[in-house]
């Protein structure tokens, strides 16, 4: 006895129990329908950030040989920007009070993604009201920059205070020299020796010209 199926044994099969595949189709869709209904609705907000350095940073000595490190960059203001500090300063911005709830609630209402190949840092934020959702991404580009404005601040003034410290220590070295100098000249009026003094006086002379 041939125990193989053809296709018509298949679609006798098929045919049997086509009410309840039917009624397990339109189960399915009614529920994804119904499921899908019930879902708040989402909006978001987008906005970038471009990283780049200071306007003055190529014209410090040593910058060009330096360099910027764009990429270490944008992967350090990724972790800064969905920091608590960010995220409370942005709150603030948008009436709440630090610490509270709803300051709480916007550290987890946004994002932020680097731009592939570029130095370009995306944030989106995300509310079931657009508008909130716009203020979100809003206060929180505001609140970054008055963070950076800060950071960028102190470092500068750390490093003219550094600029100052080295350029007093040129200084006290040239009138030490110019001392000792005039001192030797003096006493030894007759030797060569004086002409390698008046080379390492030049010398701090263009330190204390480049600083």
């Amino acid at each position: 006895m041939n125990s193989e199926l053809t296709l018509y044994d298949y679609w006798r099969i098929i045919n049997r129990r086509k009410w309840t595949a039917l009624l397990i189709f339109a189960v399915t869709m009614s529920s994804t329908l119904f499921y899908t209904r019930m879902q708040p609705t989402v909006y978001s907000s987008h906005a970038l950030i471009k990283i780049k350095p200071p306007a003055s940073y190529y014209s410090m000595p040593g910058a060009e040989v330096q360099g910027f490190d764009q990429w270490s960059e944008v992967s350090t203001e990724l972790k800064v920007i969905p920091s608590s500090e960010i995220s409370e300063r942005a709150a603030v911005k948008l009436g709440f009070p630090p610490g509270s709830k709803a300051a709480a609630a916007i550290a987890g209402s946004y994002k932020a993604d680097a731009l592939q190949d570029s130095n370009l840092i995306s944030i989106a934020s995300f509310d079931g009201n657009p508008a909130h959702a716009a203020d979100v991404a809003a206060a929180v580009i505001d609140a970054y920059r008055d963070f950076d404005l800060e950071q960028k601040s102190r470092q500068a003034r750390k490093t003219l205070e550094d600029i100052s410290d080295r350029k007093n220590e040129v200084e006290e070295n040239l009138r030490s020299f110019e001392r000792r100098k005039q001192n030797f000249l003096e006493n030894n009026p007759n030797t060569g020796l004086g002409a390698v003094l008046a080379n390492q006086l030049s010398d701090l002379e263009a330190k204390k010209k480049d600083l």
